[in-house]
Formats: structure tokens, sequence, C-alpha cells
């Protein structure tokens, strides 16, 4: 079966799965409340041939955008997996729980830690988007090579996303803050993931914008150029996969190009996007940068900005969404060099 051409509620299930030990289940959710410049990023991610979890909730604004200065960092690695855990029904030792309500629509994230605890809820704004195996070219999309591998056997992998909106309660650092109507991105992944430091990465952009419940887009973007060849600054990169949803009817697109903006320490200060759908819509997205946490991905090696970003695009202004930007750190130690002279 391998890359699965659907999904549905049994992909919110831990999978039938072989015994590579880089089997990975993982879902992320972010959201943002604009008042406060804040974003919110709740990451889970399951390697359960190696019995492992690595989960926990990143909050940062504006005063705090390293993994060190952030306003709360509860991203906890290398736990065990509960024997009753389910991919979104568990609760970890560090106090990190997901409630499955209602199959990809509906998810519960709880937290108690000190500095920070939060109740709240995501319900799903549109269907999910499911990102579907290259039978042309015989492999997946360019962005996800390490997400997922093609495999074998009677067993799927596969990756889809979705966006939606946040309710509930999040107390951070003695402070009572409502969550209401809070925009908000979310994913799901399953198959092998081989996350090594030696791997060579292309630098790639995965952006959302959402102006309502029913106008949205995504795109995730990779450079084609070799990493010791690619500039950083002046490129247009290859969109390879995303969706764009208009007047609440969606479609999947199917090229396009995304430009960073570069700030002076490689930090993106904004991006532009065009893009063009399997309906013939073409897409004019332009972002800037609220504020983008700095960290070092799964990977440890990559330059990694998780952005909360603000859009203009079809009529809709400031409307809130997010850039994750990443280079290899060897790629990035080379572009300030060169800059440097």
């Amino acid at each position: 079966m391998a890359w699965t051409e659907t999904a549905d509620a049994t992909d919110e299930h831990f999978h039938p799965r072989n015994d590579d030990p880089w089997w990975n289940e993982s879902s992320f959710i972010t959201f943002r409340i604009p008042d406060r410049k804040l974003m919110g990023l709740i990451y889970y991610y399951f390697r359960p041939n190696q019995n492992t979890a690595t989960a926990g909730p990143m909050i940062w604004d504006p005063t705090g955008e390293t993994f060190y200065t952030m306003a709360h960092n509860g991203f906890t690695q290398h736990m065990p997996i509960p024997p009753d855990a389910d991919m979104s029904d568990f609760k970890l030792d560090n106090g990190f729980t997901v409630e499955m309500l209602e199959p990809q629509q509906r998810y519960r994230f709880t937290y108690d830690s000190p500095g920070c605890t939060y109740d709240l809820i995501f319900t799903s704004s549109y269907a999910p988007h499911y990102m579907r195996f290259d039978k042309k070219k015989g492999e997946v999309d360019a962005g996800m090579f390490d997400f997922v591998k093609d495999v074998p056997g009677d067993i799927t992998t596969g990756h889809y996303e979705h966006y939606g909106r946040m309710n509930g309660t999040l107390e951070l650092n003695g402070e009572h803050i409502e969550v209401r109507d809070a925009v908000v991105f979310r994913d799901r992944t399953w198959g092998p993931r081989k996350i090594m430091q030696n791997m060579d990465r292309p630098r790639g952009g995965y952006s959302l914008g959402m102006g309502s419940d029913d106008n949205a887009f995504t795109t995730f973007a990779i450079s084609d150029l070799h990493w010791q060849n690619d500039p950083v600054e002046g490129t247009r990169d290859p969109i390879t996969s995303g969706f764009y949803v208009k007047n609440g009817v969606g479609a999947t697109i199917v090229s396009g190009s995304r430009q960073r903006l570069c700030g002076p320490t490689g930090r993106p200060v904004g991006e532009i996007i065009d893009a063009t759908d399997d309906m013939g819509r073409t897409l004019h997205a332009e972002g800037e940068i609220v504020t983008a946490l700095e960290w070092p991905n799964l990977y440890n090696d990559c330059a990694t900005y998780w952005c909360y970003e603000q859009w203009t695009f079809d009529g809709h202004t400031a409307a809130p969404g997010e850039l994750q930007d990443w280079m290899m750190t060897r790629h990035h130690r080379k572009w300030m060099q060169e800059r440097s002279g």
C-alpha cells in the first residue's frame, strides 16, 4: 500500500508499521494571539520502535525568541511511551496530554508544568489536505524526502495538514490569558523518518496564511540549488506542494515560487509567494514576520526559525499565519562568512 492516497479516522491512531527504528508518528499544532504578538507550538513526536516520545509546548513573543529565552519551553525529549498511549489519546510524564474528541475535527490539549498550564480545544475549519505520492516521479514530495518514505508491505505512510481555531485558557508565568478563535495550523505525519546531523538538507520554507475560515493557503517551498551553491538571498524557490482555499473552495497548489526576504543575521523578515492551483486560480501573498523563534529543530543542526507571520492576500490584511524557515547550520555559517568578507 505504501504512501496513502486517502486518509481517514484510522490515521488518528498509531499505524501498523515495519521494524524500521526510525518509524515516526507525529503531529504539531500552532496557534497565535495577535494582540500579544504571541505564538504557541504544541508538538508531539513518537518513535514507537524505540519506545521514545518527544513532546511539549513552546510559547514565545518578541520579548524572548530563542530556545533559552522564550516565555515557556516544555519541549521534552526521550520520554517513554506509556503502555496505553495512542496517537491522539495519551498523557506523558511532563504533564502533556492530548485527547481526541472527534477524528480530524476536534482535539483537546492540556498541560500542567511550573510556569505554564493550559486547557485548549482545536476545531478544524476545513477538511485535511493530503499530500500525495508523486507517481510520475516515483517519489514523495521533494520537501518531504526525510519525513516519510515509500515502503513495501501492507502498511501506509502519509502526511496531511489543515487549519482551524483554538479556544480555551492559558496560564503563563502567573498571568491568565484567554485564547479565543486563535488561528491554528495542524499537521499529521507517519512513516519512517531518519533524522541525522550528517544529512544534507536543502533550504526550505513551510508557510500558512488564514484570512477567514473560508480563505486560507499553505505552501511548501524547497530550494532547487545545492546548499553550497545557494546564495539564500535573491532566489525564487520552487513551491512543491500546498493547498489554496478561496471562498470555501479548496484546491491543490501545483506550481509557484517563494521569495525569502532576509534580515542581516539570516533571520527571515518576510516572504513573497506566487502560486497556481489545479483549478487555474492564482495566489499572490506577501508576508511580514511578527516574531520568530530560533531553535535547532529535531536535527540539531538546522538554523530554524518558526515564525508568527501576518499576510496580505485576496483582500485580507494582517491575516494571521506562520512560516517554518530552515537551512542547515553549515549553510547558514557559510552565508554569514561570505557576507562578512
